[in-house]
C-alpha cells in the first residue's frame, strides 16, 4: 500500500505485542465470507465466515481465530452447532473433545454481526455516504495484517488461503471483491449478492471488498503468458476522467512483465474508494483514493506502485512485518522503474533525486530516527526508513549487481517463493544464487545497518602515454549516522574533457579509500563520482547545460546558479552533501554539521555568475537554535587537499550569494575573533 504522509501522523508509540502463537498453528485452505453489506446509517455488517483448516500439529484440542469487536451468534464445526468456544479479547476460542489430527481437514463457520472496526492510524474497514470498503492493514495495529476487522480468520503474513466472497448489498450498489465475478444472486426486488472468487492465495490483508454505485470499464490486457481482464470500478460520471488517468496502464503492465516476469493473477483490478489517505494493493482489486482517477497523470506513482505489489507483496510477501521493505520499499522502487520505461531516464532520475531528498532530510524526523531497512520495529513497520529509503537500497542494488545479473536475479526470487513468503535473507540468498555474486558486504552496509555513506573524489593525476592519457584516481568514503563503513565499494566515476566529452569507469575497493589508475583517451578538467545517480549516498547532486543568460534551478540541491554573461556552453553540477564537511574542526569557527555544497563546472569562454546556496530545511536544530542568520559567515575550499577559509558573501532572506566557481561551500559562525 501507500499512503499520504501528510495526511497521516504516526501515533504508534504505544503499541501492545500480540503473541503470535496461535496464528502458527493452523493453515487456512479457504475463506468463504458471506455477508450482508447494507446498513449504511448505521455502519454495519452481517454473515459467516467460513474457514476449511488444517492444523500444523497434531493433537490439537483447540483452535483460536482472530476477530475484531463483532457480536457472534453461533458457531458450527463440520456442519454442527457448537457450545465449546470463548470469544474474549478479539480472540475465538473454539474446543474439540476429540483431537484433531495433521490429516484432518476442519470447517468451523463463524456468524456474526456488529460494526467493523477502523484503526486507530491507517487501514480497517470504512463506512461513508457512498460507499463501504476495507483497507487490508491496521497500521498502529499489532499485527498489522487486519483481515480480523471484517472476517474471522488466522491473520498473519505467512498464512496464505483461496477465498470465495458471497456478498449481498442493494440493488443499487456492486459489491467488489478480488478474483473472477462468477455469478450474481437476485435476492428480492431490493438486494442482490455478487459471488466472487479467488483462486491465487493470498494471506488475510489482501482480501478486499468494496461496496458502491459503481460503473465499470471494461478491457483486456494481452500479456506474455495469457489476455487478462481488467475491470476498473469508478463512481459515476468518472468513466472518461478514470481512462485519462490510466493511459498508461497497459504499457505499465508490459514494463513489469518484461522486468519482472508474467502477471500472477487472474484479473488486473481497481476500485475507487472514499478515502483521503493512499491506496492498498488488495489482490486483483486494489483500493484507491477517490483523488487519483481526476483525468490528469498527476497520481500515477500512486497507481503504478500499487499494481507492482502484484509482484512484490502480493505474489510474494514479507514473511514478517520486520521484512516490510520487501513489499514497500520495492514498489516505491518499482514507481522509478515506471518513469524509467515510460518517460525516460531525467524523469527518471528527477524521482530518485526527490525520493533521496525525503531519505536524507526527513526520514529520520518521521521515524523517531536513522534506522536500517531491515529488521524494522514494529512501531516504524510504514515509515519513509522501509519505503523511501528501501527503494534507494534496491536503486544502488541494482547498480552494484548491473542489470544483465539484477533483473534475472529478481525474477528467481519471485519464481522461488511464487505465492509464499520470504525474509531479507531469503532474497539475499536467492540474488546469490540467481548472479553468483557475494552480496555479504552490500547486506551488511546497505541492508542491516543505519544511515548513510558519502563517496568523493580526493585527488586524481594525469600522465600523458603516447595518444593516451593514464588518470590515477582517489576515492574516500565517509559515513553519516552509521556505525560502520561500507566494506565492498562499486563507484561509477566519469571523466569530462573540455569539450564535455565523458568516459566511465568503476573504481571497485574495500573500505575506507580506493586508488585506481585508468586509460583514457583524453585528459580529463572533471573527475566526478556517480553523475549519473546510481548510488543513493548522502549527496543529492543535479547537473545542466547552461547555454543562455538565465536563472538555472538545481531543485534538491537547495542552489540556483544566476548566469549573467555567457559565449558558450557551460557545464554545472551543483551537489548538496548531507553531511558533515571534513576537516571543518578549525579553531574559532564552528560549522554547519550536517550538510555543505560542491560546485564542479566547465565553463569556456566568458562566464559570470553568482550562486545562490538556499537556507530552507537545511539547518541542524542546534544550529538553528544557537545562532541567527546574522551569525552565518560563508566558508570555501578549492578541494578537500584545501583549508576552509571565509570568502565573501550576502546575506538574503532565504539564501546566501556568492561569485560562482569550482569547489565546496558551508556555512559556519565564528566562535572567537
Amino acid at each position: 500500500m501507500k499512503k499520504s504522509f501528510l495526511l497521516t501522523i504516526f501515533l504508534f508509540l504505544f503499541v501492545q505485542f500480540y503473541p503470535q502463537t496461535h496464528r502458527d498453528s493452523i493453515d487456512v485452505i479457504n475463506y468463504e465470507i458471506s455477508l450482508e453489506i447494507d446498513n449504511f446509517r448505521n455502519k454495519q455488517i452481517s454473515g459467516n465466515t467460513t474457514l476449511t483448516l488444517v492444523t500444523i500439529f497434531d493433537n490439537a484440542t483447540t483452535i483460536k481465530l482472530d476477530l475484531l469487536g463483532f457480536n457472534i451468534e453461533k458457531i458450527t464445526v463440520n456442519g454442527k452447532k457448537s457450545n465449546n468456544w470463548t470469544y474474549k479479547n478479539d480472540i475465538i476460542k473454539i474446543f474439540f473433545k476429540k483431537e484433531i489430527n495433521t490429516t484432518d481437514t476442519t470447517k468451523i463457520t463463524v456468524y456474526y454481526n456488529g460494526s467493523p472496526q477502523e484503526d486507530a492510524s491507517w487501514g480497517g474497514f470504512y463506512f461513508s455516504g457512498i460507499d463501504a470498503f476495507n483497507m487490508g492493514v491496521g497500521m498502529s495495529s499489532v499485527p498489522h495484517s487486519f483481515g480480523r476487522a471484517w472476517f474471522p480468520c488466522i491473520d498473519n503474513f505467512t498464512d496464505k488461503a483461496s477465498y470465495n466472497y458471497n456478498i449481498t448489498t442493494n440493488k443499487k450498489y456492486k459489491a467488489v471483491c478480488g478474483g473472477i465475478l462468477t455469478n450474481k444472486t437476485n435476492l428480492n426486488s431490493n438486494q442482490i449478492t455478487y459471488h466472487w472468487t479467488q483462486k491465487k492465495e493470498i494471506p488475510t490483508y489482501l482480501a478486499s471488498v468494496s461496496v458502491s454505485d459503481y460503473e465499470i470499464i471494461d478491457d483486456v490486457y494481452n500479456g506474455i503468458k495469457q489476455n487478462i481482464p481488467i475491470q476498473i470500478y469508478i463512481y459515476k460520471g468518472k468513466k472518461s476522467a478514470a481512462q485519462k488517468s490510466l493511459i498508461n496502464l497497459k504499457s505499465t503492465m508490459a514494463v513489469f512483465e518484461k522486468l519482472f516476469g508474467a502477471y500472477p493473477w487472474d484479473r488486473i483490478g481497481y476500485n475507487e474508494v472514499s478515502f483521503g489517505s493512499g491506496a492498498m494493493e488488495h489482490a486483483e482489486n486494489i483500493s484507491i483514493s477517490k483523488y487519483a482517477f481526476d483525468g490528469s497523470l498527476n497520481n500515477e506513482s500512486l497507481i503504478y506502485h500499487e499494481l507492482s505489489h502484484s509482484w512484490f507483496g502480493n505474489f510474494v510477501t514479507c514473511k514478517t512485518a520486520q521484512d516490510m521493505w520487501l513489499n514497500e520499499g520495492w514498489a516505491s522502487y518499482c514507481e522509478s522503474l515506471f518513469f524509467e520505461n515510460i518517460y525516460g531516464n531525467e524523469k527518471f532520475r528527477q524521482h530518485n533525486r526527490m525520493r533521496n531528498f525525503e531519505v536524507l532530510h526527513l526520514a529520520h524526523q518521521y521515524d523517531h530516527g536513522y534506522r536500517s531497512v531491515a529488521n524494522m520495529e514494529l512501531t516504524q513497520t510504514y515509515g519513509k526508513t522501509v519505503y523511501e529509503k528501501g527503494a534507494n537500497v534496491i536503486h544502488t542494488l541494482r547498480f552494484y549487481m548491473g542489470d544483465s545479473l539484477f533483473f534475472p536475479a529478481v525474477r528467481y526470487y519471485l519464481q522461488k517463493f511464487a505465492f509464499s513468503t520470504a525474509s531479507t535473507k531469503d532474497l539475499k540468498l536467492a540474488l546469490e544464487e540467481s548472479s553468483g555474486i557475494d552480496l555479504t558486504d552490500f547486506f551488511d552496509f546497505w541492508v542491516y545497518s543505519k544511515g548513510f555513506n558519502f563517496y568523493q573524489i580526493d585527488n586524481f593525476s594525469v600522465v600523458s602515454s603516447g595518444t593516451k592519457y593514464n588518470v590515477t584516481v582517489k576515492i574516500n568514503q565517509q559515513i553519516s549516522q552509521s556505525d560502520t563503513f561500507a566494506n565492498h565499494n562499486k563507484v561509477e566515476i566519469y571523466f569530462m574533457d573540455s569539450s564535455f566529452n565523458t568516459v566511465s569507469k568503476i573504481i571497485d575497493f574495500y573500505g575506507i579509500s580506493g586508488k585506481a589508475t585508468f586509460t583514457l583517451p583524453f585528459s580529463p578538467q572533471l573527475v566526478m563520482c556517480d553523475l549519473y545517480e546510481h548510488i543513493a549516498d548522502a549527496t543529492i547532486d543535479k547537473y545542466s547545460f547552461i547555454v543562455n543568460k538565465n536563472n538555472y534551478v538545481f531543485d534538491e540541491s537547495f542552489a540556483d546558479i544566476n548566469v549573467s554573461k555567457i559565449t558558450d556552453t557551460a557545464f554545472v553540477r551543483v551537489s548538496c552533501n548531507v553531511i558533515e564537511p571534513d576537516n571543518s574542526e578549525i579553531p574559532g569557527y564552528m560549522f554547519q554539521k550536517n550538510f555543505y555544497w560542491t560546485i564542479e563546472s566547465i565553463t569556456k569562454g566568458d562566464f559570470k555568475a553568482e550562486i545562490k546556496l538556499y537556507l530552507t530545511r537545511l539547518m541542524d536544530m542546534n544550529f538553528t537554535r544557537l545562532f541567527k542568520p546574522a551569525d552565518y559567515i560563508l566558508m570555501y575550499r578549492e578541494n578537500n587537499r584545501q583549508k576552509w577559509q571565509e570568502i565573501n558573501f550576502k546575506l538574503n532572506n532565504d539564501h546566501i550569494s556568492t561569485e560562482f566557481k569550482n569547489g565546496q561551500f558551508a556555512l559556519a559562525v565564528k566562535t572567537y575573533e
